[in-house]
């Protein structure tokens, strides 16, 4: 899983990328972390020493943020420096962390260049290591968490999934495929929750990845659903006077719950308007988009719920359990 430093500034993205290894620090039992940082285009480095919190010993520590995995020589030259001050400080460790990874030679270098002395005092952290990490602090949800709970909110395929860290904090960006291609994109915060607005403006403006995608606003979307479960026929234009948002966002939320979910169909009787459909499927559907919203008992008490629970629904019941139902029980 990729991890991303954002900031507006160098300063800031250095920053941020310091707070992160400080906080990977403290969960490794270390403190007193006092980083020389360096940068170099979009590239962060972070090189100094920290404490042991319990037995004062010092270890090593560098960090690096590049677009590229590491490779070979700056592994070399770091286990360089430790070689020459465990000379004089034997108890001295080395902790090498890249939040890109390393390359294929890096890593055989250290298989095969450096004894089993030298490795265990020298650990590396790569992307997978410092993502398992932040999961065991309880700074972002498991993967599998993360999958049940985007699949929840959204029927397209999941695509490329990262971690995006800032001033702010930690974030996950979600790629969303529409014909195998990356089309859309949510961005969550490390508990799984949506991410404020303004966070996501922010995130937009330093990530590059995500500017030719559409941005699904997941909020907006339950907004338009629940605009339209009084079953009543609306044109984008109502809507968006309702719920006090965009004519832009109100049309990217209709688009998706139209051609991608299925929620929705064109009205009947005014040309341009939209209603929810009345199908089962559809019920299904808004069922599990609001099990899990704060909205769910308006959801369960909207007319929605009245018309199709109180028709196709109960025949579904019937049929799929081969209940033969009179109108006295189908209205109980």
């Amino acid at each position: 899983m990729k991890i991303k430093i954002l900031g507006k500034t160098d300063q800031l993205k250095g920053k941020a990328f310091e707070r992160l290894m400080r906080i990977l620090l403290d969960y490794l039992g270390y403190t007193d972390f006092r980083p020389d940082i360096h940068y170099t285009g979009m590239e962060v480095d972070l090189k100094g020493e920290a404490k042991d919190k319990v037995k004062q010993e010092s270890i090593l520590c560098e960090f690096k943020a590049h677009e590229r995995p590491i490779g070979s020589e700056p592994l070399t030259d770091f286990f360089g420096k430790l070689s020459f001050k465990r000379s004089k400080n034997p108890s001295l460790k080395g902790l090498f962390a890249s939040s890109s990874g390393f390359t294929g030679t890096a890593l055989e270098m250290i298989d095969n260049d450096l004894t089993p002395v030298d490795r265990e005092n020298l650990r590396l952290l790569n992307n997978a290591d410092i993502v398992t990490l932040l999961t065991e602090i309880g700074l972002m949800m498991s993967q599998e968490k993360l999958d049940e709970r985007i699949k929840n909110i959204t029927p397209l395929d999941l695509g490329e999934r990262y971690i995006v860290y800032l001033d702010a904090g930690l974030f996950i960006v979600q790629l969303l495929l529409v014909g195998g291609k990356p089309n859309h994109f949510v961005i969550l915060t490390g508990k799984g929750q949506l991410a404020h607005r303004t966070i996501e403006s922010e995130i937009l403006e330093l990530d590059n990845t995500l500017r030719s995608l559409t941005r699904i606003d997941l909020d907006i979307l339950e907004k338009v659903t629940l605009s339209l479960l009084d079953m009543s026929e609306k044109t984008i234009k109502q809507i968006s006077g309702e719920i006090s948002e965009t004519l832009t966002d109100c049309r990217v939320a209709v688009d998706e719950l139209r051609f991608h979910e299925g929620i929705i169909l064109d009205g009947k009787e005014t040309t341009g308007s939209i209603r929810i459909n009345e199908d089962i499927d559809t019920l299904k559907r808004l069922i599990k988009k609001f099990s899990e919203s704060d909205n769910k008992y308006e959801f369960m008490s909207s007319r929605c719920i009245d018309l199709v629970v109180n028709d196709a629904f109960i025949d579904h019941v019937g049929n799929r359990f081969r209940l033969e139902l009179n109108n006295q029980q189908k209205k109980t």
